[in-house]
């Protein structure tokens, strides 16, 4: 592997398999270029006679050589070499490539590394690129693995390029960049490969050296990790081809849990979670059939989002987490709340690990309506649907008042969690 300094890497396009360029335009790889491999096989065939054990002679055969690099993507030609096709589109409009087939383009590489007082410069002919791997992560520039096989090779004792071109091109980062699965964009990306093999190969006739270059089957493979968002659950859908994906298995530590978990608490009249020793003031709720006392409240609490019910007094609030100030900040659902809506009832419906419903009816200027309220762990919305039994639409005043803790997904995902036995995840 070459070091940082010690090396220069740039190529040219060949005008046909094996030409030399008549004006070459050198160009860099990339930034921060490491070689990792570069080798030349002559495929020496041993000869022996019938009766000596050692050798006579050794006959070369096919020659062929192999190019593997890696470095920041500053200009994206060498998608031109992996796809077998020029691009499509341009400024202002992306470019798009779409595989090509038959022969395949061939580039010069001049390799040259400085041995201290000597300069020794390799030259591969005739390579074509055979995989080309591209790699985003956060807080990295795009980095490019690409591998190539070649037909022939020089060697100089001095640098063949003089001007070498691209080299004043900023590196593509991470941000900016989208990710799209079954035309829904993927949010909170955390890395993402993609993997591009063209199935290339040298055609050997009866010659040492390749005579020329097509491409074969062709296979991509993509594969990207991401937080956990509205969208997974469809894409765990996709991957299995149905909703009877398995079940994801994960072990977290008792007192973590409690950050990231779905709670119903009764405030037994208290303002506070925790009194000024730190102690818990609040009753975790874990029955669908518990009962508070007038001066207290229920509390949905995600984590992201709680909402306070107040069915005594006949509103409700919400408070959202500040996690640039570690602390409670309050929406003002209880100073816009309209004189003709006021809570009526509160009907716990579910307490789950993962999941809490209930349904919350309102006096709405005289008239009772209902709507079901689905708080989901790690989300910071409400879902409000209609029950079945309840005849929309949602009212005016209701809706608009909800709005600034409301969910825009129309789907719910329905999560579950359950806690399964150790002996059942033995190996």
């Amino acid at each position: 592997m070459t070091g940082a300094g010690t090396t220069s890497v740039c190529w040219t396009r060949e005008p046909g398999f094996l030409e030399s360029p008549v004006d070459p335009t050198y160009v860099h790889a990339g930034r921060n270029v490491s070689v990792n491999d570069i080798e030349l096989s002559n495929a020496l065939e041993r000869s022996r006679l019938p009766d000596d054990n050692e050798a006579v002679e050794s006959i070369a055969q096919n020659l062929e050589g192999a190019l593997a690099l890696e470095y920041d993507l500053c200009h994206p030609w060498a998608l031109t070499d992996a796809f077998v096709s020029e691009p499509t589109g341009g400024d202002p409009d992306p470019l798009e490539w779409t595989m090509g087939r038959g022969q395949m383009p061939t580039s010069r590489w001049f390799i040259g590394v400085d041995t201290g007082s000597n300069t020794v410069e390799r030259v591969p002919k005739a390579a074509i690129t055979t995989q080309l791997q591209l790699q985003v992560s956060l807080n990295s520039n795009v980095r490019v693995t690409q591998t190539l096989v070649y037909a022939d090779e020089e060697k100089n004792t001095s640098m063949t390029p003089g001007t070498i071109v691209g080299g004043d091109q900023s590196p593509y980062v991470y941000h900016g960049g989208s990710f799209t699965v079954d035309g829904t964009t993927q949010k909170k990306m955390q890395s993402g490969t993609i993997d591009i093999t063209n199935g290339g190969s040298l055609d050997q006739g009866w010659n040492r050296k390749a005579v020329d270059a097509v491409a074969g089957d062709a296979d991509y493979t993509v594969n990207a990790t991401k937080i956990a968002t509205e969208e997974t659950n469809s894409n765990v859908t996709l991957a299995y081809g149905n909703s009877n994906a398995p079940a994801l298995i994960y072990a977290i530590d008792y007192t973590e849990e409690e950050c990231c978990d779905i709670r119903v608490w009764d405030t037994r009249g208290e303002n506070s979670k925790h009194d000024a020793e730190g102690d818990l003031q609040w009753r975790k709720v874990f029955s669908s059939g518990h009962e508070t006392a007038s001066d207290a409240q229920l509390i949905f609490d995600s984590g992201l989002l709680r909402v306070w019910l107040d069915e005594a007094a006949g509103t409700l609030e919400a408070e959202e987490w500040d996690d640039a100030n570690t602390t409670w900040t309050t929406v003002g659902l209880g100073s816009s709340q309209p004189p003709t809506v006021s809570l009526f009832d509160v009907d716990l419906m579910d307490i789950a690990m993962v999941r809490d419903r209930a349904q919350l009816t309102f006096d709405v200027g005289g008239s009772l309506f209902a709507l079901n309220a689905i708080l989901n762990r790690g989300y910071g919305a409400v879902q409000f649907t209609v029950p079945e039994n309840e005849t929309g639409p949602i009212p005016d005043d209701l809706e608009n008042w909800l709005s600034p803790i409301a969910s825009t997904s129309i789907a719910d995902p329905n999560a579950s969690k359950t806690l399964v036995a150790r002996k059942e995840v033995r190996k």
